[in-house]
């Protein structure tokens, strides 16, 4: 059976501007190998309301050979924090919270 297409926006602006968006986040895949879920959040916070655009936006990715992983990594190091935290385009400030979560990510649950 042939799969049904997709129905994303009509507006041309919004197909641009998604368009846009999902290529700036493969850019940023492919400088660092990765994406993080709080990235794709970061470009589109109410993405869990339209999800045949999440879908897209990871169809395109895994197309790229782009890998997504999840925004706390419980075997992270210091090394590879440091460097994702480098990573991060215009060095963006991390809050308090970010940082706590990052630090107590770092050891395994109880």
């Amino acid at each position: 059976m042939p799969k049904k297409k997709k129905n994303y926006p009509k507006n041309n602006k919004l197909n641009k501007k998604i368009e846009s968006k999902i290529n700036l986040l493969i850019k940023r895949g492919k400088e660092k190998g990765f994406i993080t879920e709080d990235e794709i959040l970061d470009l589109f916070p109410n993405i869990e309301e339209d999800i045949d655009i999440l879908e897209k936006i990871y169809e395109r990715l895994e197309t790229a050979g782009i890998e997504i992983q999840s925004s706390l990594r419980w075997d992270a190091n210091d090394e590879e924090i440091k460097k994702h935290l480098a990573s991060i385009e215009n060095k963006e400030i991390i809050d308090a919270t970010q940082k706590y979560l990052i630090e107590i990510g770092k050891y395994p649950l109880l």
